[in-house]
Order: structure tokens, then C-alpha cells, then sequence
């Protein structure tokens, strides 16, 4: 597992990435606002996992492949953010290699 630290202007944030990443923090989040983000192809495999973890939880799915990373998709994510009643303080999850 490997943490990268993101710096901002106004925050800093640590992405967790690798192997047992899911288990080791999806306990962190029960009692949190959570956004899940990832690809159909991920979502196919482990969404039963998310339903038995998290519940009814709030998400978006995009197509599979490169060509689904792009300010469109990255606009209908955030308009379904809004539309789940996101707040600023929520966590979002990418769960999947290339989200």
C-alpha cells in the first residue's frame, strides 16, 4: 500500500493506494457522507462488496477505458454529487486503477 500526500492552496489530502487499501480504511467511513466513484468494469466486481459494506451508498459509474476520462464525465459527476445532497465535508472514493 502506498499514501500519496496532495497539497492545495486551501488543504492537504493523503490518497491511499494499493492491496488491502479497502479493508484496512472502509471502517473509517460507516458513520461518514461518502461518494463513490469508479468505472463499469470495477463496479461489476466489487459492488456487492460496497452494498455490504457501506449499504445504500451515493456513486457514479463511468464507461470503462481511457476515453471515459474527460471534463464531460468529470461534469455528470459532479451534478450527481449535488443531486445525492453532497456536502464539502463529504469523502470521495475512486475505487479502481485508473478513476
Amino acid at each position: 500500500m502506498k499514501d500519496i500526500l496532495l497539497k492545495t492552496a486551501s488543504a492537504e489530502s493523503i490518497i491511499h493506494c494499493g492491496g488491502g487499501t479497502f479493508e484496512k480504511f472502509a471502517q473509517r467511513f460507516m458513520d461518514k457522507q461518502i461518494f463513490v466513484v469508479t468505472d463499469s468494469n470495477v463496479h461489476a466486481i466489487y459492488n456487492s462488496l460496497l452494498i455490504n459494506t457501506f449499504g445504500n451508498y451515493k456513486g457514479y459509474v463511468i464507461p470503462a477505458g481511457e476515453e471515459s476520462k474527460n471534463p464531460e464525465n468529470l461534469l455528470k459527476i459532479l451534478k450527481a454529487m449535488l443531486e445525492s445532497g453532497m456536502r464539502r465535508n463529504c469523502y470521495v472514493i475512486a475505487l479502481g486503477g485508473g478513476v
